[in-house]
Protein backbone atom coordinates (compact mmCIF):
# COMPACT_ATOMS: atom_id res chain seq x y z
CA UNK A 1 0.00 0.00 0.00
CA UNK A 2 1.35 3.57 -1.26
CA UNK A 3 1.58 5.74 1.91
CA UNK A 4 1.79 9.32 1.13
CA UNK A 5 3.56 11.53 3.48
CA UNK A 6 2.22 14.98 4.77
CA UNK A 7 4.35 18.13 5.39
CA UNK A 8 3.80 21.27 7.16
CA UNK A 9 4.95 24.06 5.53
CA UNK A 10 6.57 26.55 7.26
CA UNK A 11 4.16 29.10 6.13
CA UNK A 12 1.52 26.61 7.60
CA UNK A 13 2.80 26.69 11.05
CA UNK A 14 3.29 30.67 11.40
CA UNK A 15 -0.42 30.84 10.38
CA UNK A 16 -1.07 28.44 12.96
CA UNK A 17 1.33 29.48 15.46
CA UNK A 18 0.17 33.17 14.59
CA UNK A 19 -3.53 32.36 15.38
CA UNK A 20 -2.80 30.54 18.50
CA UNK A 21 -1.07 33.52 19.94
CA UNK A 22 -4.13 35.88 19.15
CA UNK A 23 -6.39 33.49 20.46
CA UNK A 24 -7.40 31.91 17.68
CA UNK A 25 -6.55 28.37 18.70
CA UNK A 26 -10.21 26.28 17.89
CA UNK A 27 -10.21 28.11 14.80
CA UNK A 28 -7.33 27.39 13.21
CA UNK A 29 -7.91 23.81 14.07
CA UNK A 30 -10.74 24.11 11.67
CA UNK A 31 -8.62 25.29 9.26
CA UNK A 32 -6.14 22.97 9.33
CA UNK A 33 -8.92 20.23 9.27
CA UNK A 34 -10.53 22.31 6.00
CA UNK A 35 -6.94 22.42 4.33
CA UNK A 36 -6.40 18.62 5.13
CA UNK A 37 -9.93 17.63 3.34
CA UNK A 38 -9.08 20.13 0.41
CA UNK A 39 -5.95 18.72 0.41
CA UNK A 40 -7.09 14.87 0.20
CA UNK A 41 -9.73 15.83 -2.72
CA UNK A 42 -7.30 16.56 -5.11
CA UNK A 43 -4.94 13.08 -3.43
CA UNK A 44 -8.38 11.34 -4.06
CA UNK A 45 -8.67 12.51 -8.17
CA UNK A 46 -5.64 11.71 -8.67
CA UNK A 47 -5.47 8.08 -7.68
CA UNK A 48 -8.80 7.85 -9.74
CA UNK A 49 -6.51 8.62 -12.59
CA UNK A 50 -4.03 6.26 -11.43
CA UNK A 51 -1.48 8.83 -10.48
CA UNK A 52 0.84 8.42 -7.89
CA UNK A 53 1.23 10.92 -5.14
CA UNK A 54 4.38 11.05 -2.82
CA UNK A 55 3.30 14.27 -0.60
CA UNK A 56 1.11 16.67 0.54
CA UNK A 57 2.64 19.93 1.75
CA UNK A 58 0.19 22.20 3.43
CA UNK A 59 0.18 25.63 3.12
CA UNK A 60 -2.20 28.68 3.80
CA UNK A 61 -5.03 28.20 2.50
CA UNK A 62 -4.35 25.33 0.17
CA UNK A 63 -1.16 23.23 -0.31
CA UNK A 64 0.96 21.34 -3.02
CA UNK A 65 0.34 17.21 -3.51
CA UNK A 66 3.73 16.38 -5.02
CA UNK A 67 2.87 13.26 -8.00
CA UNK A 68 4.00 11.92 -10.01
CA UNK A 69 4.87 13.87 -14.00
CA UNK A 70 1.77 15.06 -15.00
CA UNK A 71 3.33 15.52 -18.25
CA UNK A 72 3.28 12.12 -19.45
CA UNK A 73 -0.65 11.96 -19.01
CA UNK A 74 -1.55 15.15 -20.81
CA UNK A 75 -2.27 19.08 -19.24
CA UNK A 76 -6.00 18.07 -19.16
CA UNK A 77 -5.19 15.60 -15.92
CA UNK A 78 -3.39 18.82 -14.29
CA UNK A 79 -6.57 20.41 -14.35
CA UNK A 80 -8.87 18.05 -13.23
CA UNK A 81 -6.84 16.95 -9.92
CA UNK A 82 -6.30 21.00 -9.83
CA UNK A 83 -10.64 20.92 -9.32
CA UNK A 84 -11.13 18.65 -7.60
CA UNK A 85 -9.31 20.34 -3.74
CA UNK A 86 -11.90 23.28 -4.11
CA UNK A 87 -14.55 21.44 -5.78
CA UNK A 88 -13.98 19.23 -2.35
CA UNK A 89 -14.11 22.61 -0.09
CA UNK A 90 -17.13 23.20 -1.70
CA UNK A 91 -19.22 20.86 -0.90
CA UNK A 92 -18.07 20.75 2.68
CA UNK A 93 -18.93 24.41 3.02
CA UNK A 94 -22.30 23.47 1.71
CA UNK A 95 -23.00 20.46 3.82
CA UNK A 96 -21.82 22.79 7.13
CA UNK A 97 -24.20 25.58 6.19
CA UNK A 98 -27.14 23.44 6.86
CA UNK A 99 -25.84 22.97 9.82
CA UNK A 100 -24.67 26.54 11.11
CA UNK A 101 -26.96 27.32 12.85
CA UNK A 102 -26.53 24.73 15.36
CA UNK A 103 -23.04 25.66 16.48
CA UNK A 104 -20.45 27.80 15.98
CA UNK A 105 -17.85 24.93 14.93
CA UNK A 106 -20.07 24.21 11.77
CA UNK A 107 -20.55 28.51 11.54
CA UNK A 108 -16.65 28.29 11.45
CA UNK A 109 -16.20 25.26 9.02
CA UNK A 110 -18.60 26.96 6.57
CA UNK A 111 -16.96 30.12 6.60
CA UNK A 112 -13.42 28.47 6.16
CA UNK A 113 -14.14 26.73 3.51
CA UNK A 114 -15.87 28.80 1.54
CA UNK A 115 -12.81 30.94 1.97
CA UNK A 116 -10.29 27.92 1.03
CA UNK A 117 -12.77 27.06 -2.06
CA UNK A 118 -12.92 31.06 -3.50
CA UNK A 119 -9.42 31.82 -2.71
CA UNK A 120 -8.06 28.96 -4.42
CA UNK A 121 -9.97 29.66 -7.53
CA UNK A 122 -8.42 32.94 -8.19
CA UNK A 123 -7.00 32.75 -11.51
CA UNK A 124 -3.17 32.74 -10.76
CA UNK A 125 -0.53 30.49 -10.68
CA UNK A 126 0.53 28.74 -8.42
CA UNK A 127 -3.16 28.16 -7.27
CA UNK A 128 -5.53 25.52 -8.28
CA UNK A 129 -7.74 28.21 -10.33
CA UNK A 130 -4.44 29.54 -11.89
CA UNK A 131 -3.80 25.85 -13.62
CA UNK A 132 -7.12 25.20 -14.21
CA UNK A 133 -7.08 28.41 -16.71
CA UNK A 134 -3.44 27.74 -17.63
CA UNK A 135 -4.98 24.50 -19.35
CA UNK A 136 -7.73 26.21 -20.91
CA UNK A 137 -5.05 28.72 -22.24
CA UNK A 138 -3.09 25.74 -23.92
CA UNK A 139 -6.00 25.38 -26.71
CA UNK A 140 -4.89 28.81 -27.57
CA UNK A 141 -1.77 29.78 -26.68
CA UNK A 142 1.74 27.44 -25.61
CA UNK A 143 2.07 26.23 -21.97
CA UNK A 144 5.33 28.53 -21.27
CA UNK A 145 3.16 31.42 -22.72
CA UNK A 146 -0.08 30.47 -20.21
CA UNK A 147 2.21 30.10 -17.58
CA UNK A 148 4.43 33.57 -17.53
CA UNK A 149 0.85 35.42 -18.03
CA UNK A 150 -0.88 32.73 -14.87
CA UNK A 151 2.46 33.59 -12.58
CA UNK A 152 2.44 37.21 -13.60
CA UNK A 153 -0.89 37.60 -12.36
CA UNK A 154 0.20 35.39 -9.10
CA UNK A 155 3.05 38.24 -8.27
CA UNK A 156 0.65 41.16 -9.02
CA UNK A 157 -1.96 39.19 -6.34
CA UNK A 158 1.00 38.78 -4.16
CA UNK A 159 1.53 42.25 -3.93
CA UNK A 160 -2.28 42.98 -3.84
CA UNK A 161 -2.69 40.66 -0.94
CA UNK A 162 0.40 42.28 0.99
CA UNK A 163 -0.44 45.67 0.97
CA UNK A 164 -4.60 45.04 1.81
CA UNK A 165 -3.04 43.25 5.12
CA UNK A 166 -0.58 46.04 5.88
CA UNK A 167 -3.79 48.70 5.79
CA UNK A 168 -5.88 45.93 7.78
CA UNK A 169 -2.88 45.98 10.29
CA UNK A 170 -2.57 49.84 10.33
CA UNK A 171 -6.26 49.60 10.67
CA UNK A 172 -6.09 47.59 14.17
CA UNK A 173 -5.98 44.48 12.75
CA UNK A 174 -3.78 41.58 14.65
CA UNK A 175 -4.33 39.33 10.81
CA UNK A 176 -1.34 38.42 9.28
CA UNK A 177 -2.93 35.49 7.12
CA UNK A 178 -2.91 37.46 4.11
CA UNK A 179 0.90 38.39 4.38
CA UNK A 180 1.38 34.56 4.74
CA UNK A 181 -0.66 33.37 1.91
CA UNK A 182 0.93 36.49 -0.32
CA UNK A 183 4.19 34.92 0.15
CA UNK A 184 2.79 31.31 -0.53
CA UNK A 185 1.77 32.74 -3.90
CA UNK A 186 5.13 34.73 -4.96
CA UNK A 187 7.35 32.07 -4.28
CA UNK A 188 4.94 29.75 -6.07
CA UNK A 189 4.67 31.77 -8.98
CA UNK A 190 8.46 32.50 -9.36
CA UNK A 191 8.63 28.18 -8.82
CA UNK A 192 5.83 27.50 -11.66
CA UNK A 193 7.87 30.12 -13.84
CA UNK A 194 11.15 28.12 -13.54
CA UNK A 195 8.82 24.84 -13.90
CA UNK A 196 7.65 25.35 -16.88
CA UNK A 197 10.55 25.45 -19.39
CA UNK A 198 11.72 22.29 -17.69
CA UNK A 199 8.06 20.79 -18.90
CA UNK A 200 8.27 22.48 -22.39
CA UNK A 201 11.47 20.66 -22.81
CA UNK A 202 9.97 17.44 -21.64
CA UNK A 203 7.00 17.46 -23.85
CA UNK A 204 8.47 18.94 -26.85
CA UNK A 205 6.06 21.45 -26.38
CA UNK A 206 2.95 19.71 -26.20
CA UNK A 207 1.98 19.80 -22.63
CA UNK A 208 -1.98 20.42 -23.15
CA UNK A 209 -4.33 17.99 -23.66
CA UNK A 210 -7.88 17.55 -24.93
CA UNK A 211 -7.94 14.43 -22.82
CA UNK A 212 -9.54 13.45 -19.76
CA UNK A 213 -7.84 10.39 -18.08
CA UNK A 214 -10.45 8.80 -15.90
Amino acid sequence: VHIVRIKLNVFFILFLFASCLVGWGKQSFIMFASVMLHELGHVLAAKKLKIKVHEVELMPYGGVSRMEELSRLGGTAEAVVSAAGPATSLVLCLVFRIFSAYSWVFESAYRYNLIICLFNLLPVIPLDGGKITRNLLCFFIGYRQATKILSSAGKIAAFFLLGYNICMLAAGSRSVALIIAAVFIYIGALREEKNSSYYYLFTGGHFCSTAIWF
